[in-house]
């Protein structure tokens, strides 16, 4: 949804800009707004699938205990980084909806925007976590054989 109102915003303002037509009120910080929830929501997902970018020259010289403990490592530093930017982005989101910061021509509150990023990378944090017990105590043989 977010990534079909990009387009159309994009699409409508350009076409407006080279007709000599009036521009659309706060286009692109909505359009800023959108990619940004976009982003954290698409590390949520590539988090909960796993489907990231891997690079496995190591891992694969690696027998199972090592890749085990390989993916616990990469996990963990993931889950810290996560949990940084989960706090960071809560704390982004307390300041901006305590200063009332509202868009320029419209005046939308600008806090639920935050707010949706926000919860896209406290989700990708849960799902991490998560993942991490799953993998290492409930089935943790299943990723090493996976990958092979």
């Amino acid at each position: 949804m977010m990534l079909l109102a990009v387009a159309l915003l994009t699409t409508v303002a350009a076409i407006f800009r080279y007709t000599g037509l009036k521009q659309i009120p706060d286009w692109f910080l909505l359009v800023s707004y959108f990619q940004g929830i976009m982003i954290f929501w698409g590390i949520a997902i590539t988090t909960h699938q796993r489907n990231h970018i891997c690079i496995d020259i190591l891992w694969v010289k690696l027998g199972s205990k090592g890749r085990r403990r390989l993916d616990l490592l990469a996990d963990l530093i993931v889950v810290l980084f996560l949990a940084l930017l989960s706090w960071a982005l809560m704390q982004r989101v307390y300041s901006t909806a305590e200063s009332g910061l509202v868009t320029t021509d419209l005046g939308l509150t600008v806090w639920p925007f935050f707010a949706t990023a926000c919860f896209g990378i406290v989700l990708a944090f849960v799902l991490s976590v998560a993942g991490i017990y799953r993998r290492n105590f409930l089935d943790p043989l299943t990723d090493v054989e996976e990958k092979s």
